[in-house]
């Protein structure tokens, strides 16, 4: 659905197709980037938080 999709570049598109990378979708809609286990053992999701920032800082 729509409602679980997340924009990539075609690198990082490649990236998530051909690793251990996986990503999901948080409770609140933002995505979240799963490492593989060897960066990782505990799997720690990630998330980008630059366009937070940006858009706190416009306040």
């Amino acid at each position: 659905t729509l409602r679980n999709m997340c924009l990539l570049c075609r690198a990082h598109h490649a990236l998530i197709h051909n690793s251990h990378w996986h990503i999901r979708m948080a409770p609140d809609g933002h995505p979240e980037f799963l490492p593989p286990e060897i960066l990782d053992p505990k799997r720690q999701p990630r998330r980008n938080t630059l366009h937070t920032q940006l858009s706190g800082a416009a306040r």
